[in-house]
């Protein structure tokens, strides 16, 4: 085997990316600078955190409105089913 045929034979190929980019970067007459800024990078997650959690506590805009006495009823009501349901539960178990 010739040195040439040695040389060609242990080379890297040169359609992979990371030869492609060793290359351009060798190749280029580009200075590199290195560019510092001064501003944080945006925080998206936290942004759409707090949009989403001033769109469900919007507390100044839409207050509740009283309820009527039906809703008023209906709410006892639910109460006092709740209620006992819970003291039977309680009582079928066997804890007094």
């Amino acid at each position: 085997m010739t040195p040439s045929m040695m040389a060609t034979r242990n080379a890297l190929p040169l359609s992979t990316p990371a030869t492609l980019m060793y290359m351009r970067e060798k190749t280029s007459d580009a200075v590199k600078t290195d560019v510092v800024t001064a501003a944080e990078p945006h925080n998206s997650t936290g942004s759409k955190l707090s949009r989403k959690m001033k769109e469900l506590f919007q507390s100044g805009k839409s207050r509740k409105q009283a309820p009527s006495p039906s809703e008023k009823r209906e709410s006892r009501k639910e109460a006092q089913r709740r209620q006992f349901v819970d003291s039977m539960a309680f009582v079928r178990t066997g804890f007094r």
